[in-house]
């Protein structure tokens, strides 16, 4: 990341503070745009060299002027949110209205602009959302719509994360975050640097063929669920495209749709024949896989095939302890052609 200028919103604290720190001392050029003035004027006194402005992302306007006012940028982290724990029925039209106004609006403001100026300057770039409602459907139109830029935009959908909300001695909140814990696989919560080794990857060259991906970091609560439903007496109907996954159901006297799930893997097989990898096979002189290799090239939005060396980093990856926390997770790697589907 050295001297690559990138922006990360909500940078003054928690998983944006780290962030900022990480790509400031990886020789990055970093700007960050935070609400929070004590906050920002302690980022400044810590790193000076990092460009801190205080701004509340619900302001549209002068959002889009303070981008603008930075410059070209190489990646963008979209990590700004406000969660304000609240009951339902004590939501306010003011509360609901900043909820969407900073997790909503901001986050296609941010990424309109950054786009806007990597377009312009030519060289592409790209853009990753932690924890937003710009995810799928959304991120796939964005997804698509920028890959002709080569432009690559990604989600990353964290769980319980270890921030000092998340340390705060009040007794509710602490029952809450140790029923969390105690559902999931890997009996600890997240630390925000593996938060931060997952968006340094996704932001990487070493990502170039993920685009439109949500990719979630959560220690495996997701792959709960099916447990949690049937040990309260749910019938269950699991649909899942891996195979292996569907026979561990079974083998646990779960109640399985198994037609679904042959369906499942059958499609699952169909879509794999149209991930093209360059590969020796890929280049015979023969109709029939040529016409596979053009029909993948129309359909996925990063025109060229998978380079071996891309799948081999994505491995890499997910053995090293930098994705500890990433369990039970299928990640795509296909230039965006199921995002590009339609």
């Amino acid at each position: 990341m050295r001297r690559k200028r990138i922006l990360i919103t909500g940078g003054a604290q928690g998983i944006g503070r780290q962030l900022v720190q990480r790509f400031h001392d990886d020789g990055a050029i970093v700007f960050t745009i935070d609400k929070d003035k004590a906050t920002i004027e302690q980022l400044k006194k810590d790193l000076p060299n990092v460009t801190a402005v205080q701004m509340d992302l619900a302001d549209w306007d002068g959002t889009r002027k303070t981008i603008e006012s930075f410059g070209a940028l190489d990646h963008v982290v979209n990590n700004a949110g406000v969660v304000i724990p609240q009951a339902f029925m004590d939501v306010t039209k003011e509360m609901a209205n900043l909820h969407f106004d900073v997790n909503v609006l901001a986050c296609f403001n941010v990424i309109q602009t950054a786009a806007k100026g990597m377009i312009e300057q030519g060289t592409g770039g790209t853009i990753v959302n932690i924890s937003s409602i710009c995810s799928s459907p959304n991120l796939n139109s964005a997804a698509v719509e920028l890959a002709a830029h080569n432009i690559r935009t990604n989600c990353i959908a964290p769980g319980l994360v270890d921030t000092p909300m998340a340390r705060i001695e009040d007794p509710v909140l602490q029952t809450n975050i140790q029923k969390l814990i105690s559902r999931c696989p890997i009996k600890r919560t997240i630390d925000t640097n593996e938060i931060v080794d997952l968006v340094m990857f996704v932001l990487s060259p070493l990502a170039s063929m993920i685009t439109g991906e949500t990719t979630v970091i959560d220690g495996g609560v997701g792959k709960r669920l099916v447990q949690r439903f049937n040990e309260g007496g749910a019938i269950i109907l699991a649909l899942d495209k891996n195979a292996e996954t569907i026979e561990l159901l079974t083998k646990e006297h779960f109640e399985v749709n198994t037609l679904a799930s042959i369906n499942i893997v059958q499609s699952a097989a169909r879509g794999m024949i149209r991930r093209l990898i360059d590969s020796p096979m890929a280049k015979l002189n023969n109709p029939t896989v040529q016409q596979m290799v053009e029909r993948f090239m129309q359909e996925t939005v990063i025109k060229r095939p998978i380079d071996p060396n891309e799948i081999a980093d994505l491995v890499l990856f997910l053995l090293s302890p930098l994705s500890a926390m990433i369990t039970g997770e299928n990640i795509l790697i296909d230039g965006g052609r199921m995002c590009g589907v339609n």
